[in-house]
């Protein structure tokens, strides 16, 4: 146990800066590390060495960001409070489209102009959408599509 608790509080600064780019408020990244950290000491069988340490609790600490986004909303309530600067979506920031044109699809250069027309219009609908919803929508898939920056460079 005191050999999990030493790999964790080693970990500690790399989930918080990981949630951090995630999500711009220091307390719910505070929080949200604080959780993931506790439910990895309340379960330690629950870690079978299937992945690395790190890989598990950024596994949790994921879970832990969209619950505490959705205690957050919930307080904030969805009135008035358009404010979009909580939300940081890491790699998501450029325009969806301007990402996704980025990428290296090869192929035929017509599925790339196709491919950037898409993500245009994709663009334009989750704008249409209301301002929490359409966060939600791409901070979800940020988090689901782009590892973590410091995960790869720490540890």
């Amino acid at each position: 146990m005191d050999d999990l608790a030493g790999q964790l509080a080693a970990l500690r600064p790399a989930l918080m800066r990981m949630a951090q780019q995630r999500v711009r408020n220091p307390a719910w990244s505070e929080d949200a590390v604080s959780e993931t950290l506790l439910a990895a000491l309340d379960n330690p069988v629950a870690y079978q060495g299937r992945a690395q340490l790190q890989t598990w609790l950024i596994g949790i600490l994921k879970h832990k960001l969209i619950d505490q986004i959705r205690r957050g909303t919930r307080e904030q309530g969805l009135a008035g409070d358009d404010d979009d600067s909580t939300f940081a979506t890491g790699d998501c920031t450029a325009p969806l489209w301007a990402a996704e044109a980025g990428a290296s699809w090869g192929g035929d250069p017509q599925d790339g102009v196709v491919r950037r027309q898409f993500m245009r219009q994709l663009e334009r609908s989750i704008e249409t959408l209301p301002v929490k919803q359409g966060q939600a929508f791409v901070l979800r898939e940020c988090l689901e599509s782009t590892p973590p920056k410091s995960a790869a460079n720490s540890v």
